[in-house]
């Protein structure tokens, strides 16, 4: 019995250990092509779009489980299906200039290996 409690102790430690590796601390599991858009000066009432894309890195898929703007003037649209090792996955953000001035927004994007920020940033004119 022991050895059996042994076996299976065993084997769902090498399952659990190649099935979803950390990648380690010298390469990042997610290379960036930018993590800030800058708009320049745009106009009052008029949503723009940024587009974030960055590259799985990693041995296996990787899944983006939530992406949380910190105000409600930048709606994200994001992929959600697994990014396979190799492959780009993209984030698009609206920002809505509903109000004037100087903008500056961090987007927290939450995913299996780990959370990442990106912002977009400009000014509102009319």
């Amino acid at each position: 019995m022991k050895i059996l409690i042994s076996v299976l102790t065993i084997a769902a430690f090498i399952n659990l250990s190649f099935t979803n590796p950390a990648p380690s601390n010298d390469e990042p599991a997610v290379k960036w092509d930018k993590t800030t858009h800058d708009f320049g000066k745009i106009q009052h009432k008029k949503p723009v779009k940024a587009v974030f894309l960055f590259t799985n890195q990693t041995t296996h898929p990787i899944i983006i489980i939530q992406v949380e703007p910190t105000c409600g003037c930048t709606a994200p649209k994001y992929d959600e299906h697994p990014i396979l090792p190799g492959q780009q996955g993209k984030i698009e953000v609206t920002y809505d200039a509903m109000s004037r001035g100087v903008f500056h927004k961090k987007i927290l994007v939450k995913m299996d290996v780990g959370n990442f920020s990106v912002f977009v940033k400009g000014q509102v004119i009319d």
